[in-house]
C-alpha cells in the first residue's frame, strides 16, 4: 500500500472531465484510498446538478445554491444553470481557502474537487480559470482530466477529449494527469501505444488531405512534441479501483 507522507505539502486535485467520464465514482476511489491510508484530506463538489453522490464532502455547492431555483428565477436551462452556480460559488472561493487554512484542518494532505460535466467551467468561464488560481497560488496543485475509453474507443472522440485536454492546459497553465478511466477491459498501455507509434501519421485515415485529417496531425504533434513536460498518463478503472496504488505513487513524485 502506498503511504503519504504527512510533511508533504499540501496537493490539490481537481477533477475534470466530460460528463459520464466517472468523476465521481473517481473521487470516491480515491477518498476510500485516502480513508485506509490515512491520509487527512477535503473534498469539494462543485457539482449543483448532481443528484447523489456515495461519498461525504466537506463543502457542498448545493448546500449554498439551489439549481432549481436558478432555472425558475433565472428562466435558464440546467448546464446554464449548474455553470451559473459554480459563478456564483466562486464570489465566496477566498472564504473557503481561508477555512481550509484554519486551525482546524491542520496536517491537511489533500484537497481533492469535483468538478461539474459541463467543461465550458474550465473551458471558456472565468470560474474555472479563478477557481484553479486560486488554488495553485496556495498548493500544488494538478489536473486530473478524466477521459471515458469506453466511450473515446472512437478515434475522433478520443481526439476530441485530448483537445479539451490541451486546451484546459493551455488556458490554466497547470501540470494535467490523463486518467484513461474505465479501462477493466482496455489494454494497459493504451497511451505508451498511441505516442511511440511513429508511423501514426501515416496512416491513410490521417495523413489523408482533408480538414480533420490536418487537424489531427497537428494535434498529435502539438502533444508529442510540445507538451509531454506537461502532460501524463495512466489507465485506471474507478469501478474495479484498478491502479490506486500506481496513482498515489505518482502523486508522491510531482
Amino acid at each position: 500500500t502506498s503511504s503519504i507522507n504527512s510533511k508533504s505539502p499540501i496537493n490539490v486535485i481537481i477533477v475534470i472531465g466530460l460528463a459520464g467520464s466517472g468523476k465521481t465514482v473517481f473521487v470516491n476511489s480515491i477518498h476510500e484510498k485516502m480513508m485506509y491510508n490515512k491520509n487527512k484530506h477535503f473534498i469539494i463538489n462543485l457539482d449543483a446538478g448532481v443528484k447523489s453522490i456515495p461519498y461525504l464532502p466537506n463543502v457542498d455547492i448545493r448546500d449554498t445554491i439551489d439549481i432549481t431555483d436558478l432555472i425558475i428565477n433565472h428562466k435558464i436551462g440546467p448546464n446554464s444553470a449548474i455553470i451559473t452556480a459554480v459563478n456564483l460559488f466562486i464570489t465566496k472561493f477566498n472564504e473557503l481557502i481561508e477555512i481550509i487554512k484554519s486551525k482546524y484542518y491542520r496536517n491537511l494532505e489533500f484537497i481533492v474537487v469535483d468538478t461539474p460535466g459541463q467543461i465550458e467551467v474550465f473551458l471558456w468561464s472565468i470560474s474555472g480559470f479563478i477557481i484553479v488560481n486560486l488554488l495553485k497560488y496556495s498548493y500544488k496543485t494538478i489536473i486530473l482530466f478524466l477521459v471515458d475509453m469506453k466511450k473515446a474507443s472512437n478515434f475522433l472522440l478520443l481526439i476530441s477529449n485530448l483537445l479539451y485536454c490541451l486546451s484546459i492546459m493551455f488556458k490554466t497553465k497547470t501540470k494535467i494527469l490523463i486518467i484513461f478511466n474505465k479501462t477493466a477491459n482496455k489494454s494497459k498501455h493504451f497511451w505508451n501505444y498511441l505516442a511511440n507509434q511513429q508511423s501514426i501519421l501515416n496512416y491513410e485515415h490521417l495523413s489523408s488531405k482533408t480538414y480533420i485529417g490536418d487537424l489531427i496531425n497537428l494535434f498529435l504533434d502539438l502533444v508529442f512534441r510540445h507538451s509531454l513536460g506537461n502532460i501524463f498518463y495512466n489507465d485506471f478503472s474507478s469501478f474495479k479501483k484498478k491502479c490506486l496504488n500506481e496513482f498515489f505513487i505518482y502523486l508522491c513524485s510531482i
